[in-house]
């Protein structure tokens, strides 16, 4: 015998509907002729009810878990024979009327990984018996297949013609691959109690009860919130009674004078042959009340008369420039939107309307003395382009009129030319005088960048030159300095605004070092205090610590001092140099009878006293000059240093014998 899996499926569904019958479909293969006389007790059959609350579409509400351990597929392949049969767990039967199948979705399968790549199916719609069998041979079939290696891929198709059953009606479902691999599972559950995820409450998953295979009976577990959500639906037509509609606001026209056509179209969609209350599937399914033309819709406007217009609007405003009976067309094309993507399909209709179009012109006008003025102030507009004119506000026959508006005004007149009306429109905007103002700081140092900033005109001039609202300055004189700006709102007259600004001199600040060069400390100098006035300030530089330089290594220093004024806030800071040597081969000797005195020296004057007569006194710079040699009359010596620069020199006394000694003298 022929293997055979069938489901077999009693309906009572949320419609997934299509206009025009057009469905989610692969191939479709009609076949009236298959052969279901092998159908017997042995085959494999099942039977569904459904619930009316699902979303549009049945959409996938849930993805699959690992926890999802209760959930039941039934699979059918090639090698099993079985019946399975199914009762329905409660809801809203099918009324009995006689109702029209189009075509069937919703096949849940599993293809083999190997070696077919789709598993086909074909559906067979039969009417059932009084014990709900169906009976055979069945009223027509189609086919279909799929390429995938998931469950919950879905997929369905139209019948070759749609059939009529009444009442209660069965799909059977067949796997009709040959390759005994490919299998095909159906997700069954039992979830007929409502759902409270979901406002109003939805219920989850087929209607299964329970189901027999192989003769056994078996009890479904309710599972809410999980799982997969497909199954076979039944597809109805969607009809629309559709009209397009034209209307012209006036019967005559003007040549190349404007004329308004208005859009009345509407349409109506009717739900054909439905099998359930149609109140409530409106109320479950939010789409359905949507039916009408959306922003999708087109609408196309076509004008004798080499008329120019707006062609693609929903109303139109055409210019006609041929005399006579001119004809307006509306063409509406109805199409499918993205938030109804479930009509694909489209309607047109077509309505006329005609508008008599005489053979006059209406007259051009124009209107000069528009512009700007200041609050206050009038201006004259003069209309011209016709023989009589009338202005709309304030009423005026005369061509040109007086106007002083306290705010922006837009001012109309009309011509009449044998019937034909032309207008014209002018704007005259009222500019306020300016209410100029200016802001910066009161008090600035003495060369500081500061900001000052205008408001109150539409345009600024400053007096340092810049004509933006903000600008900056500064200013290398102390004491108050002035800016002004200017601020103007044309046609106003300008205004004008200063700015005084106390610019505080910098503190008098002075840095000094008691000698201009030292000796390394480690090579005989010493450490230099730091002179900066005013005091209070703050000293800084390499090897400076509270004011004391105290040099290790060789070079020139740059020592800084700053200083705050604490009342202005001002700062001021200045720098000093000083040269540091190494005084390398310089020993100072000790000598009981060499002495210098004063030593520093302030004046640069000193005496060599305990000297040998007949001895030598060299004087040397630190870089190494000699300035001063003198031999040694008596035992004190005057050397006057003071036209030297300051800092520290080498005192050298050789004795009669020759033997030399060194000291250092501090300028």
């Amino acid at each position: 015998m022929k293997n055979i899996a069938c489901l077999f499926l009693i309906v009572y569904t949320h419609i997934s509907v299509f206009a025009q019958l057009q469905l989610h479909t692969n191939a479709v293969h009609p076949n009236k002729n298959f052969d279901l006389a092998s159908y017997n007790s042995q085959d494999a059959v099942t039977g569904a009810t459904d619930t009316l609350e699902y979303f549009f579409n049945k959409h996938y509400f849930r993805n699959p878990t690992a926890a999802n351990a209760n959930l039941n597929f039934l699979s059918l392949n090639q090698p099993y024979n079985g019946t399975i049969s199914i009762t329905h767990c409660g809801g809203i039967f099918l009324n009995t009327n006689t109702i029209t199948v189009h075509g069937l979705e919703g096949i849940v399968i599993k293809n083999a990984t190997a070696p077919t790549p789709s598993v086909p199916v074909r559906l067979y719609l039969c009417a059932l018996n009084g014990a709900n069998m169906p009976i055979l041979p069945a009223l027509d079939s189609v086919q279909t297949s799929v390429s995938s290696t998931t469950i919950g891929v879905w997929v369905g198709g139209n019948f070759t013609n749609p059939i009529t059953v009444t009442g209660n009606f069965a799909v059977l479902y067949r796997n009709v691959s040959t390759n005994p691999n490919d299998t095909i599972r159906l997700f069954l559950n039992n979830a007929c109690t409502p759902s409270s995820t979901f406002t109003p409450a939805r219920k989850f998953g087929e209607g299964f009860g329970r189901m027999r295979y192989m003769g056994n009976f078996i009890s479904n577990t309710n599972t809410f919130g999980t799982g997969t959500d497909l199954e076979f639906i039944v597809a109805p037509r969607v009809s629309f009674s559709y009209t397009a509609g034209i209307a012209a606001t006036t019967n005559t026209a003007c040549t190349n004078s404007n004329a308004v056509f208005m859009n009345t179209s509407s349409t109506t969609a009717l739900l054909q042959n439905r099998q359930f209350n149609f109140n409530k599937f409106a109320a479950y399914w939010p789409p359905f009340n949507n039916l009408i033309p959306s922003t999708d819709s087109i609408y196309k406007w076509t004008f004798t008369g080499s008329s120019t217009g707006t062609l693609f609007t929903t109303n139109a405003l055409a210019s006609f420039n041929v005399p006579g009976i001119q004809t307006a067309s509306l063409t509406v094309k109805y199409r499918k939107s993205a938030s109804n993507a479930a009509f694909n399909s489209t309607y047109t209709d077509i309505a006329t309307a005609s508008i008599s179009i005489s053979n006059l012109n209406s007259p051009t006008l124009s209107i000069n003395g528009a512009g700007v003025i200041c609050s206050g102030g009038s201006a004259t507009l003069t209309a011209s382009g016709n023989i009589t004119y009338t202005w709309t506000n304030p009423i005026s026959n005369a061509a040109s009129i007086v106007v002083s508006p306290t705010a922006t005004t837009v001012y109309t007149v009309l011509g009449v030319n044998g019937g034909c009306t032309g207008s014209q429109t002018a704007t005259v905007t009222v500019s306020q005088p300016s209410q100029l103002s200016v802001s910066g700081p009161s008090a600035v140092c003495l060369g500081a960048i500061f900001n000052m900033s205008a408001s109150g005109a539409n345009s600024y001039t400053w007096s340092n030159g810049a004509n933006t609202a903000s600008t900056s300055a500064s200013s290398s004189i102390a004491g108050v300095q002035s800016f002004s700006c200017i601020g103007a709102n044309a046609p106003c007259p300008v205004s004008n605004a200063v700015l005084n600004i106390m610019v505080n001199p910098l503190p008098n600040v002075t840095l000094s070092y008691p000698s201009a060069s030292l000796c390394t400390k480690s090579t005989g100098g010493g450490t230099l205090q730091l002179n900066g006035t005013p005091a209070g300030g703050i000293y800084t530089g390499a090897n400076v610590v509270n004011g004391v330089f105290s040099p290790n290594t060789s070079g020139t220093f740059i020592s800084s001092y700053s200083y705050t004024d604490q009342v202005t806030g001002c700062a001021k800071t200045v720098t000093a140099s000083v040269t540091v040597v190494n005084c390398t081969g310089l020993e100072e000797t000790e000598h009981n009878t060499f002495n210098i005195i004063p030593n520093p020296s302030l004046n640069g004057q000193v005496i060599l006293k305990n000297l040998s007569i007949g001895g030598r006194v060299e004087i040397w710079s630190i870089y190494g000059q000699r300035i001063l040699i003198q031999g040694v009359e008596q035992s004190e010596l005057k050397i006057n240093l003071s036209e030297y620069p300051e800092g520290t020199y080498i005192a050298l006394y050789y004795t009669p014998n020759g033997v030399k000694h060194t000291k250092w003298i501090t300028r």
